[in-house]
């Protein structure tokens, strides 16, 4: 197997600001500050478009706080215990901030207030899809999000008060 070769403290650090300044963009653009207006559709809440930015601040200040700590991705996905403290408490909860909002957006499309439209494209074209059949999509896509925020918020924990098992 070839070696992998890591991107550069300098090119993390970049795309760190880079998805930072997006998610900044989204958060912005949602809440149509200096007449960027980017709320995509009647009915939608400008927390959403603050809750999707967010996940891309979170992302970019991981890469970032990844880079600065001097850590690499591991095989099991785990923060190496030599980390700095403030690296093994940032990260986890950068990544919480990201599962969040998705599970966050995804109850909001499941059970939120208002109608909701959708569609499907395939192969073959697109077509629209029934409220209904959408939203419990939606739903067992936003309880199945839930659940993987509360295994990450419960490992994280664990790991945290040394009590991994590791």
């Amino acid at each position: 197997m070839a070696e992998e070769t890591l991107p550069s403290k300098r090119a993390m650090i970049f795309w760190g600001l880079f998805s930072a300044g997006m998610g900044l963009f989204i958060m912005v653009g949602a809440a149509g500050v200096f007449g960027i207006d980017l709320h995509p559709a009647e009915g939608v809440p400008v927390w959403i478009g603050a809750c999707a930015g967010a996940m891309f601040v979170a992302g970019g200040f991981a890469l970032i706080a990844q880079s600065l700590a001097g850590l690499k991705a591991s095989p099991d996905g785990n923060i190496p215990p030599d980390a700095p403290t403030w690296a093994r408490w940032t990260l986890p909860a950068l990544g919480l901030t990201i599962a969040g909002g998705f599970a966050t957006i995804a109850l909001w499309v499941a059970f939120g207030p208002g109608p909701r439209h959708f569609s499907v494209v395939g192969t073959f074209g697109s077509d629209r899809v029934n409220e209904m059949l959408g939203r419990g999509v939606f739903g067992f896509g936003a309880l199945l999000a839930c659940a993987i925020f509360v295994a990450f918020a419960v490992r994280t924990v664990k790991q945290l008060l040394g009590r991994d098992g590791a």
